[in-house]
């Protein structure tokens, strides 16, 4: 009797301390999910400035009931929408406190964690139509795994999508994503795979389907106000087709943004590689692009954006082109433009290749712009007086393939079947543009290559090795063009 009682003795001990210590848990697991959605609205402050791009992204915590064992706790991302409406996606989530959720345990997860959650999406105006598609089921669920050292794992599962309204069709396979986070919840690596998406719509008929889509990101924080962020998207194809143009295939995709922000200084990179593009019959070759953006003041490209965008809006216009700016606004834009030059920034073209069985051609092209010393007058200035105080560097190079351009032509006039005659005409455009770059002293040809090293700086540009003074250089390309 007496062991039975000093059993039951320890049984009740231990139920208290665990009850005391999930009721701590959830209280600091309270405290840390506050603080991840302070940090996720600071870190996109961060990257869109303080106006957020005018995208009006925020997240929130609308609804905390915390319990003893468990907590149920509501987040909405809100954002405005391209027809400049606001949306709001809604999830709920049910939070059960550590150090041993039972579920954590139910899943074969026996190590201590703040906290085991079981999120999903819920119904809104934005989200209805997924909901009906999904047949009244989530159509996003997460299981979420937090740790106690700034850790954790969560895994998404999205169903597929087959929506249809008013001539557009969206149909989507559903897919996983996988997130691990680490170091405070500040780094973090995502991995997604999908089947398929596809968008479609009838008048005019236009279609575009992707197909084995693989997503990946990486987030680092090597020290306080850096971020470093590894974007990837590749996929095995995509399809493009319409009525009025000829059907567009591209095949292995891939897709690559790295970002490095400190404090507002933004570096950027943007790589492309279509491993095989197709227009209908035509083998059009592979293509590969790497473009990069450096020492950016991610604020000021922000307020300059945004300040355009304040003006097509006051004017009621959606394209470019049909927006007439007041001198007063223009003037406004210029004043914006001066202080994304403060910082120096440079844009290029690293890499540009374009390639078949023949051969290859290649182009590379860098922009290093800076601040004017006077802004206020540079502000006023016309081009012709403004260029050569923001044009610091520009550098052109080239290399155009007389046999690779020769079996472009072909494939575009015979398709897939060898044609002489195609060859010969893009032999002859090869002899013919390139002998006329030739004459202008502004390119080189060097076997069966046309190639060029263009670089202008301190008000003269060099071609090839030789100087020439700006208007020299415009002569002589105008003479190409006419």
């Amino acid at each position: 009797m007496k062991t039975s009682a000093k059993l039951l003795g320890i049984v009740v001990v231990l139920g208290v301390a665990y009850t005391g210590s999930s009721w701590y848990v959830g209280k600091r697991a309270q405290t840390v999910i506050e603080q991840a959605v302070v940090q996720a609205n600071q870190r996109l402050v961060k990257m869109l400035g303080p106006d957020l791009g005018g995208s009006g992204l925020k997240v929130s915590i609308v609804d905390y009931k915390r319990g003893v064992f468990s907590s149920d706790v509501v987040y909405t991302l809100a954002m405005i929408g391209n027809d400049g409406k606001p949306m709001e996606f809604k999830l709920a989530d049910h939070l059960q406190h550590g150090p041993f959720p039972i579920e954590a345990l139910r899943a074969g997860s026996a190590m201590p964690m703040l906290a085991y959650s079981q999120a999903q999406l819920m119904p809104t105006a934005a989200t209805q139509k997924w909901f009906d598609s999904a047949k009244g089921e989530a159509p996003v669920a997460a299981v979420t795994k937090i740790g106690f050292s700034g850790q954790g794992d969560s895994q998404w599962d999205l169903k597929p999508l087959t929506y249809a309204e008013d001539g557009t069709s969206t149909q989507f396979s559903g897919g996983k994503v996988n997130i691990v986070f680490s170091q405070d919840y500040k780094n973090s690596t995502v991995s997604g795979r999908f089947d398929s998406l596809g968008f479609a719509q009838t008048q005019p008929r236009e279609e575009v389907q992707i197909k084995g889509i693989v997503l990946g990101s990486k987030t680092t924080t090597p020290a306080e106000g850096v971020t470093h962020i590894q974007n990837s998207l590749n996929a095995d194809s995509m399809a493009f087709s319409s009525d009025s143009d000829e059907p567009v295939q591209v095949q292995k995709l891939a897709v690559g943004l790295n970002t490095q922000q400190k404090d507002q200084l933004l570096d950027a990179d943007l790589h492309y590689e279509l491993g095989q593009v197709s227009a209908a019959k035509a083998d059009l070759g592979s293509m590969s692009f790497t473009g990069r953006a450096s020492h950016f003041n991610i604020d000021a490209v922000n307020a300059l954006a945004n300040q355009y965008n304040a003006f097509k809006a006051a004017h009621g216009v959606q394209n470019d082109e049909d927006l007439q700016l007041t001198d007063a606004e223009s003037a406004t834009l210029r004043e914006k433009f001066m202080d994304v030059l403060a910082s120096n920034p440079s844009v290029s073209v690293d890499s540009l290749v374009w390639k078949n069985d023949k051969g290859e051609s290649t182009a590379s092209l860098k922009l290093d712009l800076s601040s004017p010393s006077d802004k206020a007058a540079a502000a006023q200035a016309g081009l012709d007086t403004l260029l050569p105080q923001i044009l610091k560097q520009i550098a052109l190079n080239f290399s155009i393939s007389k046999p690779m351009l020769s079996r472009l032509a072909s494939q575009l006039q015979g398709g897939t079947q060898a044609n002489p005659q195609a060859d010969a005409v893009g032999g002859m455009l090869f002899d013919a543009y390139a002998g006329k770059l030739q004459a202008a002293g502004l390119a080189k040809v060097d076997g069966d290559k046309a190639v060029a090293a263009i670089k202008y700086e301190n008000n003269s540009v060099d071609v090839n090795g030789k100087k020439m003074s700006v208007m020299e250089f415009a002569q002589r390309a105008m003479a190409v063009a006419m």
